[in-house]
């Protein structure tokens, strides 16, 4: 019993130390010259994930971390990538699934019998709850999903 709680608290420890990604602080020891580069105004911007037409792609990253994907769009005035960040939700859906299920019948013989049953799934939906544009290294665009 001792090995399987002493196995769950490391589980449980490594899962809070590295599984849950990149906190702001973190980046910013990260990226530290970069940080330190600007003013206190842009500072506490940047700590507090907000980002604005003008910051180079350094300081994106420390504000929300690395996107979940990166687009290229070409158009007539040139390239630009955009860095966007995923959102999900989920929503109830009741699905019937038609299934076979084993019995024993009153002789004590093995049947089989095919039945319907009706089953709750949630469903996943992933948009894109911020998308940051960038041309030469700049933020040109800023989109958020309302």
């Amino acid at each position: 019993m001792k090995k399987w709680s002493r196995m769950s608290l490391v589980a449980l420890l490594s899962t809070l130390l590295y599984g849950c990604g990149t906190t702001t602080a973190s980046r910013i020891k990260e990226k530290q010259a970069v940080f330190d580069a600007h003013p206190p105004a842009i500072q506490e911007r940047i700590q507090k994930g907000q980002v604005e037409p003008g910051d180079v792609e350094d300081m994106v990253y420390i504000a929300l971390g690395a996107p979940d994907n990166k687009y290229e769009r070409k158009t007539a005035l040139g390239t630009s990538e955009i860095w966007a960040y995923s959102g999900y939700y989920t929503t109830p859906d009741r699905q019937r699934v038609k299934g076979e299920f084993r019995y024993r019948d009153s002789k004590g013989q093995w049947r089989t019998a095919t039945d319907d049953v009706w089953v709750n799934v949630d469903v996943r939906h992933i948009y894109d709850k911020k998308r940051v544009e960038f041309q030469n290294n700049r933020v040109v665009a800023v989109e958020d999903a309302e």
